[in-house]
């Protein structure tokens, strides 16, 4: 294969991964009223159903849940929507009565997402954003260490005053101010072929960098005082039983223990990329003492082991490896 051949076929694969992105990007701007989007079965909506609907889609949907109980409309595109449906019979001008309690849960639904696609762009992207492989590989996998290797691009963090802050494999954070282009994102650290964001849908942000191409999800990475707090709101927040003592502890998102009586917070192991993070560990703390453990689920079991010191560097008041030590508790899910 000549040289000219491979560059055109290098650069029509690049033209259609172009035209996927910026055809993403754009979504959400799609003002036609698209009856697609109709004629749902009947049932109890989900946010995840509806996440990727542009703002006429959502109204089609929620206004055809008046129009399957007769209601006459007086706007012109939703009347002549729905006129061309063998199903639609206008009959009243309030079905308010008529209309189910899953009903009224979906319209509220619907609502809410047609609110939060009405907000600017910057609105929409303050908060944390977690990267998809490593959430699906922590829930796969029930271990922090062993989901590392997919956080090159943890996740990040747009505030308020348009400055970003980036997080690498928990190991290393980047900061920098962006501005906005219809639904880009673009960071001023950098050049757009360097590092572009695109708002997919509310919940869903599409990160480019360095030509390496990132599906983030919005959910907190940090509690109110900064900590990491991504795999106690993934795997550990809940109930637990302790199956030796019969005693209830819970677990909360922003590492508070509850119902212990020795220790008040725990806190997770997120950066395993120094000497000994041989194992996953999380420390119980109090204002006494703290205590690192050894964690492990299996099915609804959380398991926590003694950490056993077993290669000790003195000079450097450093433990360079760890071994698993005995079981301290065994834990039952029970929420």
């Amino acid at each position: 294969m000549s040289i000219i051949s491979i560059l055109k076929q290098s650069l029509f694969f690049l033209l259609i991964v172009s035209t996927f992105y910026f055809s993403a990007c754009q979504l959400n701007n799609n003002t036609s009223l698209e009856g697609k989007h109709s004629e749902l079965p009947q049932h109890a909506y989900s946010k995840k159903e509806l996440i990727n609907k542009t703002p006429n889609g959502l109204r089609i949907i929620r206004n055809e849940i008046f129009a399957r109980h007769g209601y006459i409309f007086k706007s012109s595109d939703l009347k002549e929507h729905f006129s061309a449906k063998n199903w639609y019979k206008p009959l009243f001008s309030d079905v308010n009565h008529l209309l189910t309690p899953m009903d009224k849960a979906n319209i509220q639904l619907i609502l809410s997402l047609e609110s939060e696609l009405k907000k600017p762009l910057s609105e929409k992207i303050t908060g944390q954003w977690v990267n998809k492989r490593y959430i699906d590989n922590l829930l796969n996998t029930k271990s922090a260490r062993k989901s590392q290797q997919y956080a090159r691009n943890a996740y990040i963090k747009f505030d308020t005053s348009s400055y970003a802050s980036f997080c690498f494999s928990f190991h290393e954070r980047v900061g920098s101010k962006y501005s906005l282009d219809e639904n880009l994102i673009l960071f001023d650290n950098y050049s757009e072929n360097e590092v572009s964001a695109c708002l997919i849908n509310p919940e869903t942000l599409v990160l480019n960098l360095h030509n390496s191409t990132d599906t983030m999800i919005k959910m907190k990475a940090e509690d109110l005082n900064g900590n990491l707090c991504i795999v106690n709101n993934l795997l550990f927040q809940g109930k637990y039983i302790d199956t030796n003592t019969h005693k209830k502890i819970e677990f909360s998102e922003n590492g508070c223990l509850r119902e212990n009586k020795k220790f008040d917070s725990y806190d997770i192991y997120h950066d395993y990329y120094d000497a000994g993070m041989d194992y996953d560990l999380l420390r119980f703390k109090s204002k006494q003492e703290e205590k690192a453990m050894i964690w492990e689920f299996s099915n609804s079991f959380l398991r926590l082991y003694e950490v056993k010191c077993i290669n000790y560097d003195s000079s450097y008041n450093l433990c360079n490896q760890i071994a698993q030590g005995k079981l301290l508790f065994s834990l039952k899910r029970i929420d």
